[in-house]
């Protein structure tokens, strides 16, 4: 080999190296796969945003920009780039579903709220949005209420209760299959999720389950906390008025209940117990060995 490349160096002593010809198709999933396996989002600047790869040359910046699963997520953080970026990214993603991640729209340094604002911008693709996280107030619920024909999974951080003690039903939403809420008081579905995750976020929030009618539901995970003041009873309830099965529960927060309460009283259902960390309080799920995915 060297002995090769040595007959091929220049006369101006530099080494001519062969060029590789790589089908652009290999180059386009060389790419996908330098980024956050999906629905995780990668960032919209930064190494390892999808954008870097149209800074290299030109061959590389039309592979990308051909290439819409590249785009298909999308995390938005407190900047202002997506000012810039919203309609050019989601239409690079063609017709592909979209994973949206909407981080916390508070500018400290403005001290303002920008929720909505993400909010609005992403409304015009919401038939695509397939896994969707949110962070918002009640002041814009009424944006994300209505259809999402192809959501699969909505974690939604709604920031305060409603001062009103309103429930609201998020809509049509045929393909949910899992839901993570916080402060889920001012949520009551109709339309059930398979797994559900609720954390009340350090608000005490009692017997939180009799909001919800989850005929589907087979997973749960709940602080024991929005159970109280009995939640044997409030776990009984639920089954009876939603006619589900529960298959998996995870309990955890501070626990006044002991584990083999819970199994006796539920012999059919599958019981694990987290200690209370500070996931428990962001709203992050304790249970492992990938029981939500």
């Amino acid at each position: 080999m060297l002995a090769t490349l040595a007959a091929d160096r220049e006369p101006t002593g530099r080494i001519r190296v062969p060029r590789l010809d790589i089908a652009n198709e290999i180059i386009s999933e060389i790419f996908i796969n330098l980024l956050p396996p999906y629905p995780e989002c990668a960032p919209c600047l930064g190494l390892y945003s999808p954008l870097n790869l149209t800074h290299i040359c030109r061959k590389w910046r039309q592979i990308a920009l051909a290439t819409p699963r590249l785009w298909r997520a999308l995390l938005l953080g407190p900047t202002d780039v997506w000012n810039d970026l919203q309609g050019v990214w989601v239409d690079r993603s063609g017709c592909c579903p979209l994973s949206i991640v909407v981080d916390d729209g508070y500018k400290e340094e403005q001290d303002v709220y920008r929720g909505g604002e993400f909010l609005e911008a992403i409304l015009p693709y919401r038939d695509r949005c397939e896994y969707v996280q949110l962070v918002t107030t009640n002041l814009h619920l009424p944006l994300i209420l209505g259809s999402w024909p192809s959501l699969r999974h909505l974690d939604l951080d709604l920031s305060e209760s409603d001062p009103d003690g309103r429930h609201h039903d998020l809509g049509s939403v045929p393909l949910l299959r899992s839901a993570a809420l916080i402060r889920p008081q001012s949520f009551y579905y109709v339309a059930a999720p398979e797994s559900l995750r609720l954390s009340g976020d350090g608000e005490l929030i009692t017997d939180t389950l009799s909001y919800f009618n989850l005929p589907a539901l087979s997973r749960l995970e709940v602080s024991e906390e929005l159970l109280d003041p009995s939640p044997i009873s409030s776990l009984r309830s639920l089954i009876s008025r939603s006619s589900c099965k529960l298959e998996h529960v995870c309990i955890g927060g501070l626990r006044s209940v002991v584990d083999e309460v819970y199994r006796t009283a539920f012999p059919s259902t599958i019981f694990t117990f987290t200690t209370p960390t500070a996931d428990s309080v962001t709203g992050a799920s304790g249970c492992v060995g990938g029981f939500w995915v």
